[in-house]
């Protein structure tokens, strides 16, 4: 059956279980998690069902990363090593623990593009001094900063958001989850910022929102992002290809954007 939207990328999708161009997910996980299953979380075995799914690149930061103060990024160093090509990382940051961090270790692996911090799970806000030193730090280099947002946060809600874009203009923002909570302000924010980027990761599944996004900022401003190991790929794939889009914004979103965000890294 033709595709309603006349994609080319559909259609080849339907026929063959693949696109014709390579996909960068620009927001996964990898390895164990406390407090629930998955089906799949040994590194090695997510990045090659990934691969098998016509991902050409991750950018990753572990679980252990995110909720251990004891791994201080060793799991995805370790990735980076072993999938050079493949695996790109985020420094991942919990303030309640910045003793123990050195931020300018960013710097001393060519796999890491910048940040990731979850302000809503350390219940520190985005303000908070600790925060400021890694801020600085990505604007002078450019670096990502990947932000887990909900919305109607007391630790990072769009508005804060807004003062980070507006303090750290350099910085390559992403509002994680795009705020869903709060979606017309975050892809308000997306507009009027030239450094925000909104962020599919979960919100993909809510009916419209592909289009929704591209039709109010553009797709040069929206990230192709899956949770992976908590969606499969092709679940964030299929909101991509059947949204009313053109293949060239499926271009964008799958690895123009990504591509143009590692360009203007300056480390």
């Amino acid at each position: 059956m033709k595709p309603k939207n006349n994609s080319l990328y559909l259609e080849q999708f339907l026929e063959t279980g693949k696109i014709p161009v390579g996909i960068v997910d620009t927001h996964t996980h990898m390895n164990d998690v406390y407090g629930t299953c998955m089906c799949v979380y040994e590194y090695e075995e997510t990045i090659r069902r990934a691969k098998e799914q016509g991902l050409k690149g991750i950018w990753c930061s572990p679980h252990s990363d995110l909720f251990d103060p004891l791994s201080l990024n060793k799991e995805i160093e370790e990735m980076m090593d072993k999938y050079p090509d493949f695996v790109r990382g985020y420094y991942g940051f919990n303030p309640n623990y910045s003793e123990s961090y050195q931020v300018e270790d960013v710097l001393k692996h060519a796999g890491y593009i910048g940040f990731k911090t979850l302000p809503d799970y350390y219940r520190t806000p985005i303000d908070d001094e600790r925060y400021q030193k890694l801020f600085a730090l990505a604007d002078d280099l450019s670096l990502v900063l990947l932000v887990h947002t909900w919305g109607y946060s007391q630790y990072n809600d769009v508005d804060d958001m807004k003062k980070i874009a507006d303090r750290y203009p350099n910085i390559q923002l992403i509002m994680g989850h795009s705020a869903p909570n709060r979606l017309d302000d975050s892809v308000a924010l997306a507009k009027a910022k030239k450094n925000v980027y909104l962020d599919l990761c979960d919100i993909h599944r809510h009916s419209g929102i592909v289009a929704k996004m591209v039709n109010a900022v553009g797709s040069e401003k929206v990230l192709f992002g899956t949770d992976l190991p908590w969606y499969d790929p092709n679940y964030c794939l299929g909101s991509v290809l059947y949204a009313a889009i053109t293949d060239e914004d499926r271009d964008n979103i799958f690895y123009k954007n990504s591509e143009r965000i590692t360009r203007r890294i300056k480390k």
